[in-house]
């Protein structure tokens, strides 16, 4: 990339679970996308439009660093609740538009005005609620009753388990409904089922 010119997306995080996915899904469709992490990494060497650059999101410069070549910067770092108010923060610094997939920034009052941030695109309700009641507004007369499922082929790991129920807000509970008040509902974590197409067992709660 020539000198002067911005990444289209950076992508903080991007060797875990969720940023590797993103980061490879961007770089088929093209995009330009700067990769950080704190360790040294060899990723994507395949893609001419990938590059990586070693960061520290507790380092203040190398942040800033990151977020001032990119117009988009993704947070893919957990926990959320300990790096996202830093990030999104710097980032609004140098004029990127920050994404999340979390709600946990709509609890801050002190990031900066200027700032463009787009939340709550992954956890439940999040996007996923709003794509179902925009799908019922716009091609439905009407609906009685609307049923939504969120689920996983894998089991959720103790760090992602501790990074919901610690960027919930009020909630604090990881496993709720939402009915008068939230509701704790205690499911079996560990009872699986098999559905049609799927090749792992899931976990299902209707």
């Amino acid at each position: 990339m020539s000198s002067g010119m911005r990444y289209q997306i950076g992508v903080l995080g991007c060797s875990g679970t969720v940023g590797s996915s993103l980061a490879e899904k961007l770089l088929r469709q093209g995009y330009s996308v700067l990769g950080g992490r704190r360790t040294d990494a060899a990723l994507f060497d395949e893609y001419d439009n990938f590059t990586f650059r070693r960061t520290d999101t507790a380092d203040e410069q190398e942040l800033i660093s990151f977020c001032r070549d990119c117009e988009v910067i993704v947070n893919c770092v957990s926990p959320v609740y300990r790096h996202s108010e830093r990030i999104a923060a710097a980032a609004a610094s140098q004029g990127c538009k920050y994404v999340d997939s979390t709600d946990y920034l709509s609890h801050c009052s002190s990031l900066p005005e200027n700032g463009v941030y787009i939340l709550n695109g992954g956890y439940v309700p999040g996007l996923a609620e709003f794509l179902v009641l925009e799908i019922c507004r716009t091609e439905f007369d009407t609906v009685s009753r609307a049923v939504m499922y969120q689920g996983g082929t894998e089991v959720c790991s103790e760090s992602a388990l501790v990074d919901i129920i610690m960027s919930a807000g009020s909630s604090g509970h990881a496993d709720a409904f939402f009915r008068n008040g939230i509701k704790p509902l205690h499911i079996g974590m560990k009872k699986r089922y098999r559905l049609p197409d799927l090749r792992k067992e899931v976990m299902m709660l209707t």
